[in-house]
């Protein structure tokens, strides 16, 4: 497949899955929007791995509606467009179940759900 100039923004992009995504689509020429959460260290590493370019990085919480509008304003700002989006983000934080508070065990489901689903 060709995707010279297309610009695929690949959320999670900083390892796993989300850095082998990113590695498929820059061998066969897109320009990867790398986002990460938290650990630019992995998502600058990621950009080490990727042919072609330019590649960008971009720091959001796609847990958080208004970061994810940020997110995509700031990804066409800087490299003009999207064409293809794949929403690889996701987390996994383990609660002991029958040790915490329902509440705490609520915000935990409410972020789970907001990143990996919404």
């Amino acid at each position: 497949m060709d995707f010279t100039d297309k610009v695929v923004l690949v959320t999670g992009a900083s390892r796993g899955i989300g850095r082998a995504i990113a590695q498929r689509f820059a061998t066969c020429n897109a320009r990867i929007a790398v986002q990460y959460n938290r650990d630019r260290e992995a998502a600058e590493h990621t950009q080490t791995l990727l042919p072609g370019g330019p590649h960008r990085l971009f720091q959001a919480d796609v847990g958080q509606a208004p970061a994810v509008e940020q997110l995509v304003d700031a990804v066409i700002q800087e490299m003009g467009r999207i064409d293809v989006v794949v929403n690889n983000a996701a987390i996994n934080e383990w609660q002991p179940i029958l040790r915490i508070e329902y509440e705490q065990w609520n915000d935990v489901w409410q972020r789970t759900c907001a990143t990996n689903l919404i």
